[in-house]
């Protein structure tokens, strides 16, 4: 878990600024004493690892375990977020169905959770980070299923998740300038979130 020496310092600047008052979008849940704010989402097994590992490497973690994909309730879960160090987003939505099984509406929700969601978290990390001018760091999990397929039925899933590997380089490449930096982890299959009920057992 190399990723916790990542996050915590700045490697080129040695920068661990405290951050302290308040910021115009509202009260800093960001400690003064030097600490890193982390936002973690998802409830399955490995975002709430690393928010577990996070805490015991001393950073202030706000975990929300199913964060609402809209507007406003963006705003309303940044809002107290103004110190922003971390994001790790971790939400998700499997699911590998057989063709004749995977209808219009669960690809929506696939993608609504996994791609639209990533964009809303990201975007808003960046608008925090740039505000306090600090820099940070954008992590998202995905899967090696992005990359090439891995199970049977896997159509909504991993088409989902290149896409959230598109976004991360994406937001690589714009917001470097800004000492943000984008990065995946691509995981393999470990028991975390559970499938959608009512779908069979994939195979591959």
């Amino acid at each position: 878990w190399t990723l916790v020496s990542v996050v915590y310092e700045d490697q080129q600047t040695k920068e661990r600024t405290p951050v302290l008052g308040e910021h115009p979008r509202g009260r800093q849940i960001a400690p003064a004493d030097g600490r890193r704010l982390a936002l973690v989402t998802g409830a399955g097994a490995v975002p709430c690892t690393i928010a577990a590992l996070f805490r015991e490497a001393g950073a202030e973690v706000s975990h929300v375990a199913e964060p609402v994909f809209e507007e406003a309730a963006m705003t309303k879960l940044f809002t107290p977020l103004a110190g922003l160090d971390i994001l790790v987003n971790g939400s998700v939505r499997t699911g590998a169905w057989p063709l004749d099984r995977l209808t219009l509406d669960e690809w929506d929700r696939v993608q609504s959770i996994n791609l639209r969601g990533a964009f809303l978290l990201m975007r808003e990390a960046v608008r925090t980070m740039r505000a306090h001018s600090r820099g940070g760091r954008l992590i998202t999990i995905s899967t090696i299923g992005s990359l090439h397929p891995v199970l049977n039925g896997n159509f909504a899933y991993g088409a989902s998740r290149a896409g959230t590997n598109a976004l991360m380089r994406q937001f690589a490449l714009d917001c470097v300038i800004d000492r943000i930096l984008s990065n995946a982890i691509l995981v393999g299959a470990v028991p975390s979130d559970p499938f959608p009920e009512g779908m069979p057992t994939p195979t591959g």
